[in-house]
């Protein structure tokens, strides 16, 4: 009877298996004539994505005790401290105010006026362009006017940039301060590269008289004023126009009649001019004696503005006697 069994069991046993393998290819392969279904590839989140959506360190960000008040061992966990919050960010400390005043404290516009300022920048760029026109005579004496005229425009951009009242090119007073002062540190000599400079310089003073912008910037924006004009170049041109520009507005009353506006705007250049004198990095600028003279310089000065506004000649010359009198003093005891 078990043999019976077995042998019928016999040809299931090779008959069935061959079965299921056909079975299972025709589940795994797709029929013939069809493509597999292609599937969407898995997505890769990258590092950003996945730091945005989990903490890098839970506790560092997780503060207190576990909820329940339970740690995982099932004692109670010590609540901890909370952190401390950080300070807040100390607030940033604001820019210093722009610098409005003369070195008496007070403001430009009370010392020269913005006419005045813009006079001699015009007067300052034809003076340049004769200078320049014969490099035989730039060679000459023409460097030397020149050095001049470029350091009294660096000391005037120079006080547009601290004015305290509207005035043309301020906002290239930075850029221009520096142009001239590098050129008139340079213009020592009246070789060629220096002729081209200088008319370059004569060039941007004509933009800007035109109402052009210049392109070049200022090395800072806060002025540093013994890097801007050299207290012997001021000397000269105040000496400059004693000698030649103001005797020849008050020779007489006709000749004072015409040239009275030209004296009173001396007068206030030589008051800007006094305050320069005694600013910070200026040389003997902060001496208390050399101030004291400074001081007289722009009384004399002031003085020498209204007595011309006034058409007043006898007071006018008697304004100029005291301007000579104090650089005499001054002179006497520090040198140029």
């Amino acid at each position: 009877m078990m043999v019976r069994r077995i042998a019928w069991l016999l040809p299931l046993a090779l008959i069935l298996p061959p079965c299921f393998w056909c079975a299972g290819q025709s589940t795994a392969r797709p029929a013939r004539g069809r493509s597999a279904k292609p599937r969407a590839r898995p997505r890769e989140f990258s590092k950003e994505e996945t730091e945005r959506a989990f903490f890098l360190d839970v506790f560092a960000v997780v503060v207190g005790a576990r909820p329940g008040g339970t740690a995982s061992s099932g004692t109670a966990a010590p609540a901890s401290e909370p952190k401390a919050a950080a300070p807040a960010p100390a607030p940033a400390a604001s820019p210093p105010a722009p610098r409005t005043a003369s070195s008496d404290g007070v403001a430009w516009s009370a010392t020269i006026s913005s006419s005045a300022i813009e006079a001699e920048i015009t007067s300052i760029k034809a003076t340049l362009d004769q200078a320049t026109s014969d490099p035989a005579a730039f060679s000459g004496d023409g460097f030397k006017t020149s050095r001049v005229q470029l350091a009294t425009a660096a000391m005037l951009f120079a006080i547009i940039g601290e004015f305290d009242q509207e005035i043309r090119w301020k906002a290239d007073a930075a850029g221009a301060r520096d142009a001239m002062a590098d050129a008139s540190s340079n213009c020592n000599t009246g070789s060629p590269a220096v002729l081209e400079q200088v008319r370059r310089r004569a060039a941007d003073l004509g933009r800007l008289i035109e109402g052009m912008p210049l392109s070049e910037k200022g090395r800072t924006a806060e002025n540093v004023w013994g890097d801007t004009c050299e207290r012997t170049l001021l000397m000269r041109r105040m000496d400059t126009a004693l000698k030649k520009t103001i005797r020849d507005a008050t020779t007489d009353q006709q000749t004072f009649s015409d040239g009275a506006d030209v004296a009173a705007r001396e007068g206030e250049l030589f008051a800007a001019i006094a305050d320069v004198l005694r600013k910070p990095g200026m040389s003997d600028g902060e001496d208390g004696a050399y101030q004291a003279f400074a001081e007289q310089l722009k009384t004399a000065s002031r003085d020498l503005r209204d007595a011309a506004r006034a058409k007043d000649l006898d007071r006018t010359v008697a304004a100029v006697g005291s301007i000579d009198a104090a650089c005499n003093a001054c002179h006497g005891r520090f040198r140029q």
